[in-house]
């Protein structure tokens, strides 16, 4: 049933499957090493995510913020606004009256309480989820043009061993839901 394989046969196949073995894997090592990988961010992908997790934060620290603000708020308007009201007065007709000092006080008194509900109200009036999504929408516009400036058509060096390196061209793309991952590594054309 079975015929008996001679022995210089099973060496001539052995070698032959070697050999063959052997160029495959000195043509990936060609390949590899010296035509590179490229690596192919997809940016519509990475983008979403530092978004939503920027809104996120700044929904989340942003009420932090306006409170402390808000608590600031009289320092500031006193700091800034005291004695800026040097002298006033009243004209009528063509005669003008100048008020006394203290009347003058008052008046700069009145005006920096007013500032200070001002700004208080000016601050509990603003809404976190619109800010978060206009400081998302900056970001990301800042991300993309980071990554296309910085990354796109750089080449690295990686050296996984000290004698061989492997160039890997980084290549940026705005795929977004088109492709499965972030990244994707190919051989260099």
């Amino acid at each position: 049933m079975f015929k008996k394989i001679s022995l210089s046969s099973f060496f001539i196949g052995f070698f032959a499957g070697f050999l063959f073995l052997i160029i495959v894997l000195t043509s990936i090592t060609y390949f590899i090493f010296y035509k590179g990988l490229i690596l192919t961010i997809d940016t519509g992908r990475i983008t979403p995510v530092i978004v939503q997790q920027v809104s996120e934060i700044v929904e989340i620290q942003l009420p932090h913020y306006v409170d402390a603000l808000k608590a600031e708020i009289p320092y500031i308007v006193d700091r800034e606004l005291t004695g800026q009201i040097k002298s006033a007065s009243i004209k009528i007709g063509d005669m003008e009256y100048p008020l006394p000092p203290d009347t003058v006080k008052g008046i700069e008194e009145t005006f920096k309480s007013q500032v200070k509900i001002a700004m208080v109200r000016l601050l509990e009036g603003l809404d976190e989820k619109v800010i978060a999504q206009s400081i998302s929408y900056d970001i990301s516009i800042k991300i993309d043009q980071l990554i296309e400036n910085n990354l796109s058509n750089q080449k690295v060096d990686f050296s996984p061993i000290k004698i061989l390196t492997i160039p890997i061209v980084i290549d940026i793309q705005d795929e977004g839901e088109g492709i499965s991952t972030i990244f994707t590594l190919t051989l260099n054309k």
